[in-house]
């Protein structure tokens, strides 16, 4: 076994009591942000080579788990220093990246401190775990897949409105967290099967390659985002069949790539 894990923040679909807002509202709007699919879409070859992997079960409305605690404005948490419109896709989900508002009201403290240890510090905690699983059998070098889907196209909310995206996007806060020699390894893996990538554009990580991504300290963690064309109708949420049983089969050939590529540091 190897020591590469794998995590899925935005896969959930999960609504829970406290974020009520979200109960009502048609499928399409409800998970247009949401990276759905996508763990399915990688299921099957980390299953087969044993990756770890954490995955969270709620809906990134209901808790965005690629961003910090403290990534609130004064428009979703009363109280917030931040100003009105500086994190309307934070922590919590304000509107959607179309536009939509889902809540007008700022969410208490409380409630605000409740859904963190309720439904985001599990997701991290599990991270942990198995870093430090790790760390006790000395193991020197830990490698880290984010694991994303994105929209073909950038939204006006993304860095790149209305601009028609590369099959994936690998990103690495521009070098900060995993050295050229892992992240061009990675980028070479998934264009062996034919996909083009882009590196660091219009997406340069997150809050879990910045927690978890250090090489000096031979922690290694890329963001890789998966196009959404390539498996689903971005329409309807639906996924295609065919596409994505083609497209499962050319990620698992990826995954294999890379895997087969780090050294062996874990015992079975």
């Amino acid at each position: 076994m190897k020591p590469l894990l794998a995590s899925i923040p935005h896969n959930g679909e999960k609504i829970v009591e406290e974020t009520y807002w979200l109960k009502d509202l048609d499928e399409v709007t409800l998970m247009y942000d949401v990276d759905r699919f996508i763990y399915s879409m990688y299921e099957s070859v980390l299953d087969q080579y044993k990756i770890p992997r954490v995955v969270t079960p709620y809906h990134r409305y209901v808790v965005d788990c690629n961003r910090w605690p403290t990534d609130v404005d004064c428009d979703s948490v009363e109280g917030s220093e931040r100003p009105s419109g500086s994190y309307p896709t934070g922590l919590h989900w304000r509107k959607t990246t179309s536009g939509y508002v889902l809540f007008d009201k700022p969410l208490s403290q409380n409630l605000h401190r409740e859904i963190i240890k309720k439904y985001y510090e599990g997701f991290f905690r599990n991270i942990d775990s198995l870093y430090q699983k790790w760390d006790q059998q000395r193991i020197k070098n830990i490698y880290h897949l984010d694991l994303h889907s994105m929209p073909s196209r950038g939204t006006e909310a993304h860095r790149d409105p209305g601009e028609e995206r590369a099959d994936i996007v690998v990103g690495n806060e521009k070098g900060k967290t995993a050295t050229q020699e892992w992240t061009e390894q990675v980028i070479s893996s998934y264009r062996n099967e034919g996909f083009n990538v882009r590196l660091n554009y219009p997406y340069i990580g997150g809050t879990i390659v910045k927690k978890y991504g250090w090489p000096d300290q031979g922690r290694q963690a890329l963001m890789v985002e998966l196009n959404r064309k390539l498996y689903m109708d971005e329409k309807t949420k639906q996924i295609i069949p065919g596409k994505a049983e083609a497209t499962k089969k050319r990620l698992a050939r990826v995954i294999s790539d890379i895997y087969n590529h780090l050294p062996d540091e874990v015992d079975g």
